[in-house]
């Protein structure tokens, strides 16, 4: 966890561009949505989100993504 923390406030400070991967289920897309209010302000809105195709894609991390 300490090193996802430090990864993100690195991007943050240098302004580089974030993907928030998200979940298609309830609780996944309040994730994302809270994340995109939470960060987009601290990093001039260079903030992009990800949610899988529920049929197609399912649960989990894909490559293709």
């Amino acid at each position: 966890m300490e090193a996802a923390v430090d990864l993100l406030a690195s991007a943050l400070e240098r302004q580089e561009r974030i993907l928030i991967y998200g979940d298609y289920d309830a609780d996944g897309i309040t994730a994302v949505a809270l994340l995109l209010r939470t960060l987009r302000p601290l990093n001039n809105g260079n903030i992009l989100y990800y949610l899988p195709k529920r049929l197609t894609e399912g649960y989990g991390l894909h490559q293709e993504a």
